[in-house]
């Protein structure tokens, strides 16, 4: 059975780039991956793995040196990742949301946030490409939100019920802290939003290693040992997307 693991980055509104990343994979294989990665943090007096705090030296990361402690822990954990069978798969918008909607204002109730606006874009390209390739639909595992996830549950049960939505077998809201695949989740939607949001300068080298995950997965994505889907719009899309629940107020 397919099971699919995501969790967000970007919904603080920091930095104008909002993602939904995780990935795709059959349950044994995350059933092994999960016993790797929990020996893992075992192995390192890690409670939790948890990208912002690991490079912020927070909780169980504080005091943690950089060199010696921070950037061999995420490269241990992202190669864990890359040595399994999952495929990755992300949903980013790359612009100023707030702007953009305010010139559709009778859209707000259904895409409060970007993030609104890449779950269903998440739920429809899901269901695309399980249709296209003829997969079983998957159990969707979602990193809870306490802003979001019950306006996203609603949305997803109101779609299935009119028939759409169909490659998603359910959704799920879980904590990483409950189910340790969304921690794998976590790191690829931390890197995915650095990526979406370093994208002029990621000629520079310096800028790919900052990104272990990435750096070691897309290679492997290249060569098509994984699959991979990625869609990220930018303002002009996200403005057909409102446009199409709300006409323009302008």
């Amino acid at each position: 059975m397919l099971f699919g693991y995501f969790d967000e980055s970007g919904t603080d509104g920091q930095h104008g780039h909002t993602v939904i990343a995780g990935f795709f994979g059959e349950l044994a294989e995350w059933v092994r991956f999960s016993t790797a990665w929990e020996q893992a943090l075992i192995d390192e007096n890690v409670a939790e793995f948890h990208y912002s705090g690991c490079v912020n030296r927070e909780k169980c990361y504080a005091g943690w040196d950089h060199k010696s402690q921070i950037a061999p822990h995420l490269s241990k954990m992202a190669q864990i990742i890359c040595d399994h069978n999952l495929n990755p798969f992300a949903i980013a918008h790359r612009g100023d949301f707030k702007s953009v909607s305010a010139r559709f204002p009778n859209s707000q109730n259904r895409y409060s946030s970007a993030y609104s606006v890449c779950f269903e874009l998440l739920m429809g390209t899901v269901t695309e490409k399980v249709n296209f390739r003829q997969m079983s639909p998957p159990v969707m595992v979602i990193a809870k939100h306490p802003e979001y996830s019950k306006h996203c549950g609603n949305v997803f049960d109101l779609i299935k019920e009119t028939g759409n939505w169909s490659g998603v077998t359910s959704i799920v809201h879980s904590s990483p802290s409950q189910v340790v695949a969304l921690q794998a989740a976590d790191m690829i939607a931390y890197e995915a939003r650095r990526y979406v949001w370093k994208l002029s300068k990621l000629r520079d080298p310096e800028h790919w290693n900052e990104m272990p995950l990435l750096s070691r997965i897309m290679p492997l994505v290249a060569r098509g040992e994984r699959f991979a889907d990625s869609i990220m719009i930018d303002d002009t899309k996200l403005e057909k997307v409102l446009a199409e629940v709300s006409p323009s107020s302008d």
